[in-house]
């Protein structure tokens, strides 16, 4: 037996790990940086953020699917962090077009409900809604899956939790090669839809499966399998679709973007794994260093304001070394996300103490198996 107050602490501590943080912050930082002119694949920071997510809300779930408000507390709990600040920003352009009629908002509800990604997908990435706004597609996704993936955790034991988690890794990356290679002319609807990021959301679940069951063997031998299958659409299916030399820059953009999204899975879960279970220096001075693990912190602030921040800056603030006016944007993002953490952010975060995962004692409560 276990009280609910261990049980509250065993899922905070699983859901904290210092390394994550400073994951996060290297993220968000890339992210930042692919919408400026410096650095183009700082896109690579979505998928890691996917990872991440599988993993630690898995983690949550396993370990609080015994208790007596499972869907109340983690649902509470997600609100409580997501909301707040995405529909303060929602209202915020509201009032902004209201008075000033700058841009068409039709398209409102999409963002309201968080299925802008399909929107964007089908129309490849037009939208009757500020363009600075597009990136929270990701958002959409990762509610998307949490819509879904707490009752597939709840009704399912570990075996069949595993084969459903494999099964949606495959289909995320086959789903991907499949649209890029029969529509290249939509280079946003592999990219931005739920389906074909189902391998990161679910290879990051995957691992915080395998690790609550402390079967090590089974995941590393899972890794070598999804390495040698992306290593085979990479060098050898690709080119022979494409018709290209694999590292040609005639490659269009979804070809080329595709080949690196393939690639990049094994990579991202090996990394997910390596800050789970290892620590040595390198990796205190890489992943604990104390800059990238407050960029961490605020990461959430950092990637829902930059693009906003971004485009006021580009439209009002005129400084004619690009490099200085970059750094002018990213200071002012930081700033802005800051306060928002402090003042915004965190009091809703402490209501979280009210929804509290909650031990049930009952001898019939399914076990985890």
């Amino acid at each position: 037996m276990f009280s609910a107050e261990t049980m509250e602490k065993d899922i905070v501590k699983n859901e904290h790990i210092k390394y994550f943080d400073g994951l996060r912050g290297y993220s968000v930082v890339l992210v930042m940086f692919c919408h400026t002119p410096y650095f183009e694949y700082g896109w690579i920071g979505v998928p890691v953020f996917f990872a991440l997510s599988g993993y630690l809300i898995t983690n949550i779930l396993i370990n609080s699917r015994t208790s007596e408000n499972y869907f109340k507390a983690f649902y509470s709990r997600r609100i409580l962090r997501i909301f707040p600040i995405y529909f303060l920003c929602l209202i915020l352009i509201r009032l902004f077009d209201h008075y000033y009629k700058s841009w068409g908002i039709d398209d409102l509800w999409y963002y309201v409900f968080y299925i802008q990604n399909f929107k964007l997908a089908i129309d490849q990435w037009q939208s009757n809604f500020p363009i600075f706004f597009n990136h929270t597609w990701s958002l959409a996704v990762e509610e998307q899956f949490y819509l879904v993936f707490p009752f597939l955790v709840w009704v399912m034991d570990s075996k069949k939790l595993k084969i459903t988690c494999i099964c949606l890794m495959f289909i995320g990356l086959l789903s991907r090669y499949i649209i890029v290679s029969e529509l290249p002319q939509n280079q946003t609807i592999y990219y931005v839809n739920t389906i074909c990021n189902l391998d990161y959301l679910g290879g990051g679940a995957l691992i915080a499966i395998f690790l609550n069951r402390n079967e090590m063997n089974g995941l590393k031998v899972l890794l070598k399998v999804l390495t040698a299958v992306c290593l085979l659409l990479y060098f050898v299916i690709s080119p022979l679709v494409f018709h290209k030399p694999l590292f040609t820059l005639s490659l269009t953009l979804a070809e080329s973007h595709e080949l690196n999204l393939m690639f990049m899975l094994p990579v991202i879960l090996s990394i997910v794994l390596i800050l789970k279970t290892f620590r040595n220096k390198f990796l205190d001075v890489v992943f604990g260093n104390k800059v990238f693990i407050f960029l961490g912190k605020i990461s959430y602030g950092l990637y829902l304001y930059h693009l906003p921040v971004f485009y006021w800056a580009d439209h009002y603030v005129h400084w004619h070394n690009p490099l200085v006016f970059t750094g002018v944007r990213f200071a002012l993002t930081i700033l802005i996300s800051y306060i928002s953490f402090m003042v915004i952010e965190t009091p809703f975060l402490n209501l979280k103490r009210y929804f509290n995962y909650q031990a049930n004692d009952n001898p019939l409560n399914k076990q985890v198996s």
